[in-house]
């Protein structure tokens, strides 16, 4: 069948976990049964209905029992752009929002906007940038990245992490670095 021709996929499952803490002495710590449905369509947005039967989970040596939860989310909508061979990027939103059945309350609610640019210099050597920002932590984010490619089985890249916080909401929106790191990998295959 040609792949390209599916453009919706519908199914359903079942999750299930048993879960114990062994460093307390073999103690039970959560049983979860969570029937699903899911949407995958086209561009690699998905839709995603859980609701959870069976909830009993220990927290904080507190077990409760007869937690329902319900989840609906809906997943990455996502635009790709190509305008040359050599330039691709890509910008995606993420939403989720949880809130009680019961109360109407809200837990959270937030967003992830994220963009991912691709400049291929030679079929070797190539940058990638993301760029993130997270209306749950007001965080943006920044991940460079440079790799090249010496043949089929090595390649070297080198890249860091940049991550600001938003400070001072009411007075000057301003961003804070939070948090770096700086990496590099060199991956080559043995033959043995």
């Amino acid at each position: 069948m040609d792949q390209s021709k599916i453009k919706t996929r519908v199914g359903g499952g079942i999750t299930s976990g048993y879960q114990k803490l062994l460093i307390k002495g073999g103690v039970f710590k959560e049983f979860v049964f969570n029937p699903c449905v899911y949407i995958s369509m086209i561009g690699q947005t998905s839709l995603n209905y859980t609701y959870t039967i069976v909830n009993q989970e220990r927290f904080r040596d507190v077990l409760f029992k007869g937690v329902n939860r319900s989840q609906f989310m809906a997943e990455t909508t996502e635009l790709s752009l190509e305008p040359t061979s050599w330039l691709k990027t890509s910008f995606s939103w993420s939403t989720a929002r949880l809130e009680s059945i019961e109360s109407g309350d809200e837990f959270y609610n937030g967003h992830i906007f994220r963009n991912v640019t691709t400049v291929q210099f030679t079929r070797k050597l190539f940058v990638r940038g993301i760029g993130e920002y997270n209306t749950f932590s007001n965080s943006f984010n920044i991940y460079p990245l440079v790799s090249y490619k010496f043949n089929a089985f090595t390649m070297f890249c080198a890249g860091m992490t940049q991550d600001y916080q938003q400070y001072n909401l009411d007075e000057s929106n301003f961003y804070k670095t939070t948090g770096h790191q700086y990496f590099v990998k060199l991956q080559y295959l043995f033959n043995l």
